[in-house]
């Protein structure tokens, strides 16, 4: 078992930074991921990289080379995507409430992300080249992006309609049961 003073060596050695948060339960910090290292564990040394639901057996060259290493895409990092892109849609939904391309009214149902400048056309997941559409649209542009497209993203105005309606206020909160 390493002692806290070869732990913090040993991450100044690989450029990583070494935290002890208590006598069991050290953090290796500063690489492409988070890992909690816990020395002196039941089962034996385990490492827990950070987004992991479990731990798994290691010692601290494996924390070391994990909290070094570039993650695989997996299946985690696309449900973060997921839920990040839900998040957006419904940021993009409160503020304006339409298509991007049809100012057809939408929902949470009836509305997607779309790309100006597709992806596989060297565009990006910036909020500048992402605008709220419907299905409809989305799917009839597919990856083609015109220069009607690229004036559309300065010369659209929908600041200029009307808001969604306000949602209902809550009853007072006395009326709540506990």
């Amino acid at each position: 078992m390493p002692t806290i003073p070869e732990f913090l060596s040993a991450c100044a050695a690989a450029g990583l930074e070494g935290r002890i948060c208590s006598g069991t339960h050290w953090q290796v910090c500063g690489g492409l991921r988070l890992v909690n290292f816990y020395p002196y564990a039941a089962a034996g040394p385990t490492v827990y990289i950070q987004g992991m639901g479990h731990g798994r057996p290691g010692e601290l060259a494996d924390a070391l080379r994990l909290a070094s290493e570039t993650p695989p895409a997996g299946r985690k990092q696309k449900r973060n995507k997921q839920r990040n892109n839900q998040r957006r849609r419904r940021q993009l939904l409160r503020a304006k409430p339409f298509c991007h391309w049809c100012d057809q009214r939408v929902d949470d149902k009836t509305s997607s992300l779309d790309h100006v400048i597709a992806l596989s056309r060297g565009g990006s997941n910036g909020s500048d080249n992402v605008v709220l559409a419907c299905h409809a649209c989305n799917q009839r542009r597919q990856n083609n992006c015109t220069e009607a497209d690229l004036r559309s993203l300065t010369t659209r105005d929908h600041a200029a309609r009307t808001p969604a309606p306000p949602r209902p206020p809550l009853p007072p909160a006395h009326d709540y049961q506990i």
